[in-house]
């Protein structure tokens, strides 16, 4: 080193210093880089594999394997996307798509083998694996573009090596130049010359630039602090924010459950007492007033099992048509009010003209339920002194025909600027009178729900007031209804039956009732009963109850499939709102009905057990 001149040691200090500070850099940034990218595309595993699980978890319950293949094919239109396989708890596949098969699962990028990142989730029902999504995503591109940065890095690297080089050559030449002007000038002054200045004083501009560089580092590196800070408190705010909404997602999740829970238990309750009355009513005989009466019962009935709609937002039942004399029918649903309107003072009408004996076959719960609103709403809030029901049928070819229903008063009538919005959730207009404001809501969805339409229009007279119309296409049938034609058959005659119910006053009269149709009926007060039953008769029919001590109707159908009972079980539950029709379908029950026993519902129940079995399909 002694001998080496200082251009030489200026270019090797600041070559070696400069080799010292790139291998870091690159040591750094490459690793920067392989960090975030391998997270970016671990977390992008982890979120598509989740997202996927979620969206196919319908399909995987229902085991909609066209909806699940589907599936599989549009994630797979990804070019990211190597292979996406589902299999069920035991392993067995129910969907395996792509060109490649699935590996082991990889924890990490950087441990994985090849280039296919193999993740999974696992879709989970009751707190037990159901099955289990794997998905393979092709990182093979993400890898060669981290290779491609890296090499370019070290070219980048070796190419400001050369600039450094040379960059240090021109510094150890000025330096050198300036040592010779100083040699120079020593020589000068030792030689008596004074009149020459001194090139070289202090604070030159290489301290200048040196000064400049510190500068520039330290406010790059301060730079650098408050971004890494921001980038903490970002991600910090990012975990917060998820916590916060995981939390209020479980929070509305467990409200929903307990809702649901709770319409349930109010749909059993009232249901129960309901049917034990409208048993006894059937069973008196078929006067006037046992009539409407019954009709009553019967529309509360349905009022339970509309509950459903407000414990689900958006929820959807099937609109269950039922055959009936028109005119007959809609004569039961408006005379209960006359007397109600009277009393407030109002002239309640009605009007039809429609044909006598007129059979049709149409949703009668929803329309029943509507039509029920409107004549309330009209009696509570119209303030008029005359309501008009009128219905007409207007009949469009292939034993098809539209029906129009009509609730017009002569009240204060609804502004044209708020009809529509009368229709949404707890709108009230400007009635003074109680009410909950979901009237007209639930009306417009059982109708739209059942194909049809509820519009609020005006008067076709001119006259102020209130005018609903009710549109729905209906079915128009032949003199001798499917209902009757139902009732000219006894498929109960003969059977030997057992019925499993815990309540003694539905036990008496649903055997009164089926001992009417000539069959022998057995009573069990819960499950362990009827099983005690089984042990000692056999039995051509089983009607079960859902709730019962000991043992219930879920229970009692799975044990007596179990025992290799194959006769038709038929479910009779009081619940409108909650899962115990599912339930009692998924243990093994043919069908489920609702309380009170429907004869007309229960030989179609058994009709269509014979053709299944009939045709191999049980």
């Amino acid at each position: 080193m002694k001998n080496l001149s200082i251009r030489a040691k200026t270019i090797l200090g600041v070559g070696f210093i400069e080799i010292l500070m790139l291998g870091l850099l690159l040591v750094l940034m490459n690793g920067f880089i392989k960090s975030t990218n391998y997270e970016a595309l671990e977390l992008r595993a982890k979120t598509t594999t989740q997202l996927f699980a979620q969206m196919v978890t319908d399909s995987v319950m229902s085991f909609d394997l066209a909806t699940l293949e589907s599936s599989a094919d549009e994630l797979l239109k990804s070019e990211a996307i190597a292979y996406v396989h589902i299999v069920d708890a035991k392993n067995r596949t129910l969907v395996s798509a792509g060109n490649h098969e699935p590996s082991p699962l990889d924890l990490t990028v950087e441990t994985m083998q090849g280039s296919i990142f193999d993740a999974a989730e696992v879709i989970a029902f009751n707190g037990s694996p159901f099955a289990t999504v794997k998905i393979g995503f092709e990182v093979g591109p993400v890898l060669a573009v981290i290779k491609t940065a890296e090499q370019w890095g070290i070219g980048v690297a070796v190419i400001e090596l050369l600039l450094v080089a040379l960059f240090s050559l021109l510094l150890g030449h000025y330096l050198t130049r300036k040592l010779d002007l100083l040699k120079e000038s020593a020589t000068r002054i030792a030689d008596g010359d004074l009149t020459k200045t001194i090139d070289v004083v202090g604070n030159d501009e290489v301290d200048r630039v040196a000064r400049a560089f510190e500068w520039m580092r330290l406010s790059l590196l301060n730079a650098q602090n408050m971004l890494l800070s921001a980038k903490h408190s970002l991600e910090s705010e990012v975990e917060h924010r998820t916590k916060e909404l995981s939390h209020a997602k479980s929070l509305a999740e467990e409200t929903l459950a307990r809702e649901s829970e709770v319409f349930a238990i109010i749909g059993h309750e009232i249901r129960t007492p309901l049917a034990v009355i409208k048993m006894m009513i059937d069973q008196q005989g078929s006067k006037a007033d046992i009539k409407q009466i019954s009709e009553q019962v019967n529309h509360t009935l349905s009022l339970v099992e509309d509950m459903s709609l407000v414990a689900r937002i958006g929820g959807r039942r099937e609109s269950e048509m039922v055959t009936v004399d028109l005119e007959q029918q809609f004569k039961l649903i408006v005379t209960p009010f006359v007397s109600m309107a009277a009393e407030a003072g109002i002239e309640l009408t009605y009007k039809s003209d429609c044909p006598v004996n007129s059979n049709t076959r149409l949703p009668l719960k929803g329309l029943r339920q509507s039509l029920t609103n409107l004549i309330k709403n009209a009696i509570l809030h119209s303030d008029g002194e005359h309501i008009e029901v009128s219905l007409s049928l207007d009949p469009c070819g292939d034993n098809k025909a539209d029906l129009c229903i009509e609730v017009v008063d002569d009240g204060v009538g609804i502004p044209v600027a708020q009809r529509e919005s009368m229709f949404a959730p707890f709108k009230r207009g400007l009635s003074k009178n109680d009410g909950t404001g979901i009237g007209l809501s639930v009306s417009r969805q059982l109708i739209e729900h059942c194909g049809g339409s509820l519009t609020s229009e005006s008067r076709l007279d001119g006259v102020s007031g209130g005018r609903f119309v009710i549109r729905c296409r209906i079915e128009l049938i032949s003199t001798v209804s499917e209902a009757q034609s139902t009732e000219m058959g006894n498929p109960l005659k003969g059977l030997r039956v057992l019925v499993a119910e815990d309540n003694p006053t539905l036990q008496l009269l649903t055997k009164s009732v089926l001992q009417k149709r000539e069959a022998t009926v057995d009573v069990a007060a819960d499950g362990i009963e009827a099983i005690n039953y089984f042990n000692t008769t056999s039995y051509d029919l089983v009607l079960t109850d859902f709730m019962m001590p000991n043992m219930n109707g879920c229970e009692l159908a799975q044990a007596l499939r179990s025992n290799g009972f194959s006769g038709p079980i038929i479910g009779v539950t009081a619940a409108t709102v909650g899962q115990e029709r599912e339930d009692l379908i998924e243990y093994g029950v043919d069908a489920a009905l609702s309380k009170p026993l429907n004869l007309e519902e229960l030989n179609k129940a058994l009709t269509e057990f014979s053709n299944k079995a009939a045709t191999g399909d049980i």
